[in-house]
């Protein structure tokens, strides 16, 4: 086998197979920071300056967003309020016309009904025919 092969020891675990060579050595960081040159400064003070003005555009870009996202769901907000009011309008609406058309029937039904009991009064034949006319049309038109 070859210098830096790995196998399986009786345990199970695998371990280099020649454990005799020494392992290659980490250098020591140095204790005094390296000195930077006029230019490296003048480098990273730029770097800094032009990350500053990337993370200030990013900024700019992400409240406009917001801002964007805001006014549309309060515009949303506002068509779905809308939306709801005229379908409780409309609601309204087909409810007193309902109510309405009740109504008128049952003034109908009352004048019919003092029309028939004036005709039977006074004996008046023909005049209570057409109101039972009147009554059989009407229920034939509602049915």
């Amino acid at each position: 086998m070859s210098c830096g092969a790995i196998v399986k020891s009786a345990s199970g675990v695998k371990t280099p197979e020649n454990t005799k060579q020494p392992l290659p050595s980490v250098p020591d960081k140095p204790t005094q920071p390296k000195e930077l040159s006029k230019e490296e400064r003048a480098a990273i003070t730029i770097q800094c300056a032009y990350r500053k003005h990337l993370a200030r555009k990013e900024r700019s870009r992400r409240i406009k967003e917001k801002e964007e996202y805001t006014a549309l769901m309060d515009q949303l907000q506002k068509e779905a309020f809308l939306a709801m009011v005229k379908r409780e309008q409309e609601e309204a609406r087909r409810e007193r016309e309902k109510e309405e058309e009740q109504r008128r029937r049952r003034l109908e039904e009352q004048k019919r009904r003092k029309r028939m009991l004036e005709a039977a009064f006074e004996g008046d034949v023909e005049e209570m025919k057409a109101v039972l006319k009147e009554v059989s049309m009407g229920h034939s038109k509602h049915e």
